[in-house]
Order: structure tokens, then C-alpha cells, then sequence
């Protein structure tokens, strides 16, 4: 029984030598404070793995923002956010707002238009609130390009 043990030890030890590797060779994205994957308020041309499911809740005030984000192909994410604004009220008669604040719904979509390549960055084009009320209406282009553990993004936007 030893003897057949034995012919699965090269096995065993390159999974155990591959197993880190393969977890360093996936890279963690983080979300946006508007949703969808990038740092702070800026988005990059990163996507979260495909198939994935993220709820995100933010508060740099006066904004509190809730956002589902999806990846259901690796070239495509998709952010559903809502949005208080604690600074004005939801209405412009008074009375009629009450202690209520202003809210806002928004759908958001990026597009993955090139895949890093070995010398390339990635490159992604995104379009903020395309879906809702615009108030934070915007589009980008951004590039990035990983050295080792390294992240770099460069991109430029118009709009809010």
C-alpha cells in the first residue's frame, strides 16, 4: 500500500508548489465608492472575476451610496447604485419634503476594449448613471498595466 502511496508524492508536491503560485497570479479588486471595481472614487480597467456578485455601502458625505455590481462576462461589469444626498431635499417645496433628502437611482456599465497584454495596458470605457436620474452623468477611458505587484491606472474623464 506504501509502494502506491508512493506514486502519488510528485503529485502531491506539485500541487503543493502550484497552489500558492496560482493564488499569486490571481490579483483583488476592490470597489469604488460609487460601485464597481476601482480605489476611492476612481474607477480602473480592472473587472472582477467573471460571474461576480458584489454589494458595496458607502458614506463620504453628504452621500450615502448602496450599489450591486456584476461581472457576468470577463469584458463587462454592470453597477445598479442608489444614492441619498443628505445636502438637499427631495423635493423642491419643503413642506413637502419634510426631513426627507434628495435620492438618486443610477445604472452604470464598463467595457473592457483590449486585454493587458506582456507591453499593452488594459483598456476599459465606462459610462457612469447612463441609466436614471444623470445627476452623476459621466464617462472614462482608463488604461492599466500591472509590474509585478504593481497596479498602475491612468484615465481620463468628462462629465460629473
Amino acid at each position: 500500500m506504501f509502494r502506491h502511496a508512493a506514486l502519488f508524492a510528485p503529485a502531491l508536491l506539485a500541487l503543493a508548489v502550484a497552489a500558492p503560485q496560482a493564488v499569486a497570479d490571481r490579483y483583488r479588486t476592490t470597489q469604488t465608492d460609487y460601485g464597481g471595481v476601482g480605489l476611492l472614487q476612481t474607477p480602473t480597467a480592472r473587472f472582477a472575476e467573471e460571474g461576480a456578485f458584489r454589494f458595496n455601502a458607502t458614506r463620504v458625505s453628504p452621500y450615502s451610496r448602496y450599489s450591486i455590481s456584476v461581472t457576468p462576462v470577463p469584458w463587462l461589469e454592470g453597477t445598479l447604485r442608489y444614492s441619498a444626498l443628505t445636502n438637499r431635499l427631495y423635493s423642491q417645496y419643503e413642506e413637502y419634503s419634510g426631513d426627507q433628502s434628495y435620492k438618486d437611482k443610477a445604472v452604470d456599465a464598463k467595457l473592457r476594449l483590449y486585454q493587458e497584454s506582456r507591453w499593452l495596458p488594459q483598456i476599459a470605457l465606462g459610462f457612469v448613471d447612463v441609466g436614471g436620474t444623470g445627476l452623476f452623468s459621466s464617462e472614462y477611458l482608463v488604461a492599466s498595466k500591472r509590474f509585478h505587484d504593481l497596479d498602475f491606472s491612468l484615465g481620463i474623464g468628462w462629465g460629473y
